[in-house]
């Protein structure tokens, strides 16, 4: 009987029936469950198999055939296969779909409800409202577009170009918030990396997906209902019901993963269009993917200038304590050098005899 060997694993089809019927999905695996599907051959060609050895019992059968004709054997082998490759994809294809939802959701929170989002665009707000010359006789901006952000950088100093709005903006936030952990305190904005993950979200589609997942775990209900009828009508063996057992139970724990997915992705889409309407940032996009796109491109864009000025005013600081570490060092030493030395008495001193 020929062995079916899938990256150095041997195994036969008596092992494969068995972990076929048992549901042991350490047996087949992925790789090997995707190397059976392979070799599925189509009913015609396995009926033309069975006849010539109906017709020849002691016909010689090449290799591959024979391993098709024994596969085939095996009580609803197609579906058993078909399970098994839903079993190994769908976690995997799920999180592809709710990792960037979940980034979304958590980037739109913080941009919505962190102190430091807040302050920072606190401090921008009355930066600029200084700067236009604002006050209580003349009117003050309430706010001011978010696209402002990116352009923190390029409004310099008159004095010296190496000032420039962000970094005046940042040393306030620091100076008000942060003077005693700088630069060793939490990043005012959403990460970098959650904002690359979360800047590839497309709600849209993502239901979508999951809308074909729907029919996926219906289609894997269907074969399941098929098995289970074809074992309860076998007369000539016993057959396990552990692969109907092990499968029911993926079945039971992918649609409540399943579930909440989309609500997961509803309540990421939710929470877009509360936070561009808090912002109010008008949305110009063809689709809501291009809108989260440009929207959280603004946001990712000034991160990466602002994580430029604190890692530059992270090693100012540095430099500046290094500074005072060798200062006070050069003083100690200064202040050793300038202590008197004390001389020690002669040690041959006789002392009078006392009486």
């Amino acid at each position: 009987m020929r062995n079916l060997k899938v990256n150095g694993r041997k195994l036969n089809v008596q092992d494969i029936s068995e972990a076929l019927y048992e549901g042991l999905t350490d047996v087949v695996t992925a790789e090997i469950a995707d190397r059976l599907d392979e070799l599925k051959a189509p009913e015609e060609e396995v009926n033309q198999i069975r006849m010539m050895i109906q017709l020849t019992p002691d016909a010689n059968l090449d290799e591959p055939d024979r391993l098709l004709f024994e596969l085939s054997k095996i009580s609803c082998f197609d579906a058993r296969i078909a399970c098994l490759k839903t079993f190994f994809a769908f976690d995997e294809s799920l999180n592809t779909i709710m990792l960037p939802a979940v980034a979304l959701r958590d980037v739109l929170s913080q941009l919505t409800e962190s102190d430091s989002v807040k302050r920072i665009l606190g401090i921008v707000l009355a930066y600029g409202n200084y700067m236009n010359g604002g006050n209580r006789m003349r009117d003050q901006a309430d706010g001011f577009q978010i696209d402002m952000l990116t352009k923190l950088k390029d409004i310099k100093s008159s004095r010296s170009p190496q000032i420039n709005l962000l970094r005046v903006t940042l040393e306030k936030y620091i100076a008000d918030y942060e003077k005693e952990s700088f630069p060793n305190f939490a990043f005012p904005l959403p990460a970098l990396g959650l904002l690359r993950q979360a800047i590839s979200a497309d709600p849209e589609n993502a239901l979508l997906n999951l809308t074909e997942k729907e029919k996926v775990l219906g289609d894997l209900s269907g074969k399941l209902t098929r098995i289970s009828k074809a074992r309860e009508a076998a007369v000539e063996c016993d057959i396990s019901d552990g692969f109907d057992r092990k499968m029911a139970s993926f079945l039971e724990t992918a649609k409540v993963k399943l579930d909440e997915t989309i609500g997961l992705v509803r309540d990421s889409q939710q929470k877009f269009t509360q936070t561009v309407i808090a912002f109010q940032w008008p949305r110009k996009g063809k689709t809501e993917a291009d809108d989260i796109k440009e929207f959280l491109g603004i946001w990712l864009s000034f991160a990466v200038d602002v994580t430029a000025v604190l890692d530059a005013l992270a090693l100012q600081k540095k430099k500046q304590m290094q500074a005072e570490e060798r200062r006070l060092k050069s003083l100690q030493e200064k202040q050793k050098a300038s202590v008197p030395i004390k001389q020690a008495a002669p040690s041959n001193t006789v002392r009078p005899l006392q009486i």
